[in-house]
């Protein structure tokens, strides 16, 4: 997460960017990325991001109700834009596209980066740590947060999770089975915990 911290926290600087939300349509416009919508996209595509010459775009699925999640999507596509060595390592060979399921389920690194960029560029560490700490505690807070920020209560509770002080713990399955689990740090400082991992079963 650091090198995606990092780096996000380097392009709000240069956008002076200081207050929440944080839109990124308005950073992508800045940089000239054109971003539209493509209710098309293949199922389990939340976007892609395509590259022609020096010029890049942004498609972002329709398929997903969550206006928070498309902004995380584009979010996650800025990542691959922004991050080192993305650009290279996506469009090699003469690739012109790049597909991405966002959302903290994918075990590429690459992947993993760009969600890590998402959740660092639309909830920066500083910011919503302020804010998070007048909003209450909890599953309340993060309602808040979701709020606030205008993402998804799924990428609010990831990052409220990576940020506050309380024990706190974040479980996200399918079919009754975990696909990703977080705890904070104060919680994953007790011992005898039993961390949930990729593919248990829900206890």
């Amino acid at each position: 997460w650091w090198k995606a911290e990092s780096c996000a926290t380097d392009v709000l600087m240069q956008q002076d960017i200081t207050k929440l939300p944080i839109d990124p349509f308005w950073i992508a416009d800045a940089k000239d990325i054109m971003c539209q919508e493509n209710p098309s996209l293949d199922s389990g595509v939340s976007g892609c991001l395509m590259r022609f010459g020096d010029h890049f775009g942004i498609m972002y699925s329709t398929r997903y109700p969550s206006n928070g999640f498309r902004r995380f999507t584009v979010g996650h596509e800025l990542g691959h834009y922004f991050l080192e060595g993305h650009p290279e390592h996506l469009f090699k060979d003469g690739c012109t596209l790049h597909t991405s399921t966002t959302g903290f389920i994918s075990d590429d690194r690459y992947e993993q980066e760009a969600d890590a960029f998402a959740a660092s560029l639309l909830m920066p560490k500083p910011l919503f740590r302020d804010a998070a700490a007048n909003v209450g505690s909890g599953l309340n807070a993060v309602i808040a947060m979701a709020a606030l920020c205008e993402m998804s209560l799924t990428s609010t509770a990831i990052r409220y999770a990576r940020l506050v002080a309380e024990p706190v713990a974040v479980v996200f399955s399918m079919n009754r089975k975990v696909l990703f689990s977080i705890m904070s740090p104060t919680l994953r400082a007790q011992r005898n915990l039993t961390w949930l991992k990729k593919g248990a079963g829900i206890p």
